[in-house]
């Protein structure tokens, strides 16, 4: 049974036009019952966040290996292609060779989108839209300022502990 359930039952033993109780044992059965539910779900969202928590450590301990192997295949990369200096080398387990590509180096990106601008090329320059320490805007409206665009919202959240 569900907790709106519950609370049915429980509303179904009140009398709507006195207030009394109909049946005080099932009343207090079914509040009995209701607390049961509250308390185990709140014991299954306990263990819920638990598994999460050892999930997400795990994930975060997997991360942790992953730099240092990717760092050290780079480092053996680059030793690699300083040795072979461009030259194919192939055995039967594995194949190396070079690939030539271009790529752009942008060293002053503020130039570079002042002479895009000025010149016709206004539409490849991408402008990032501002963002907002909240936690310090956050104080300076709490403490009275009228910061158009922001407002502080209460909300409630759930503890379970």
């Amino acid at each position: 049974m569900t907790l709106y359930e519950y609370d049915q039952r429980i509303l179904d033993l009140i009398d709507q036009d006195t207030g009394e109780v109909k049946d005080y044992d099932a009343f207090l059965e079914l509040k009995m019952a209701r607390e049961e539910k509250i308390e185990a779900t709140a014991l299954y969202i306990k263990d819920l966040e638990g598994d999460a928590k050892k999930i997400k450590d795990e994930i975060a301990a997997l991360q942790a290996r992953v730099g240092p192997l990717q760092n050290k295949a780079a480092r053996l990369r680059e030793y690699l292609a300083r040795s072979l200096e461009g030259q194919k080398y192939s055995s039967p387990r594995c194949a190396l060779s070079f690939r030539t590509s271009r790529a752009l180096e942008v060293d002053d990106a503020a130039e570079a989108a002042k002479w895009l601008e000025n010149n016709g090329h206004g539409d490849l320059v991408v402008y990032d839209a501002p963002k907002l320490d909240k936690r310090l805007v956050k104080q300076l409206v709490e403490a009275g300022e009228n910061i158009p665009g922001v407002k502080v919202e209460e909300r409630q959240s759930l503890q379970v502990r």
